[in-house]
């Protein structure tokens, strides 16, 4: 959505919206494909989603009120012992057995 928004191809408000009514523009965005190929570069590993983190994600949603995508990542995390999540959503802060980094935590 950033990037859309960069190239100037829609404007705030309502960018996914837009975005959807779009497939022109859509296939105009190429950073989160460039952006993904780099991911194994950076000795970041990708792990399957088995059927097992997504039923256990269902006790996450109903114990913290998360939606079903995030509820399903607190699952995995749970899952792969991580402890620590890199985000800008606040409904994470609801969970208590993860801890959260914000980009404002990064010091420059």
């Amino acid at each position: 959505m950033v990037e859309a928004v960069r190239k100037n191809l829609v404007k705030p408000p309502n960018i996914v919206k837009k975005l959807s009514k779009s497939p022109q523009k859509l296939k105009r965005l190429n950073e989160y494909f460039i952006n993904t190929e780099k991911i194994q570069d950076m000795g970041i590993a990708i792990k399957p989603l088995i059927f097992e983190t997504i039923a256990k994600s269902h006790v996450v949603s109903l114990a913290s009120g998360l939606m079903v995508n995030d509820s399903v990542i607190v699952s995995s995390m749970k899952q792969e012992g991580v402890k620590l999540l890199a985000t800008n959503d606040k409904a994470f802060e609801k969970v208590g057995e993860i801890q959260m980094c914000t980009p404002g935590d990064i010091k420059l």
